[in-house]
């Protein structure tokens, strides 16, 4: 009856408006199984400070000679079970993991914001992410000297600032 539309090679889906959880689940279903949203996007679905849902971003075994449109994979293989959940069934990293991989493509500053901002509001701690970032950790990994500096500076005592205008006071 022609109510099928081919959003991408083997993915179809029903007519309707483009969202960013639509474009998400596009990318993933083209992705594999096996990819996972992350980074940006993560950050967005959890609802990070200054994370607008806008860059379909996942992490996965994609391999790169099938480019899928407006779909950056990341092939990472150090995600383990306990790196990421589910948001409305769409598979996440977890927020301590997201903020491991925005390590990699935010500058100091704004992912210092962001972490202090997650721990400010009881939703991950200092621990979590480093654990996270300890199993993941290794050469060559882009943002862990980075993330690493920045837990150092937080130690037990630390209290993040409650609010942007605190942070810089």
């Amino acid at each position: 009856a022609g109510l099928w539309v081919l959003e991408m090679p083997g993915v179809y889906g029903l007519p309707g408006p483009p969202s960013f959880e639509r474009r998400l689940w596009v990318g993933h279903l083209a992705a594999g199984p096996e990819s996972r949203v992350s980074h940006q996007a993560a950050a967005a679905l959890h609802h990070f400070l200054g994370s607008p849902p806008n860059r379909v971003i996942l992490i996965g075994k994609h391999s790169g000679w099938n480019r899928i449109p407006n779909v950056f994979v990341h092939q990472i293989n150090d995600v383990l079970p306990h790196h990421w959940t589910t948001i409305s069934h769409l598979p996440v990293t977890t927020r301590a993991r997201t903020i491991v991989d925005l390590a990699a493509v935010f500058g100091t500053a704004r992912l210092r914001e962001v972490l202090d901002d997650q721990v400010t509001h009881r939703r991950v701690t200092y621990v979590e992410v480093g654990h996270v970032l300890r199993v993941v950790a290794r050469k060559g990994k882009p943002g862990v000297r980075k993330l690493t500096a920045l837990l150092d500076v937080r130690g037990p005592d630390y209290v993040p600032p409650a609010s942007a205008a605190e942070a810089m006071l």
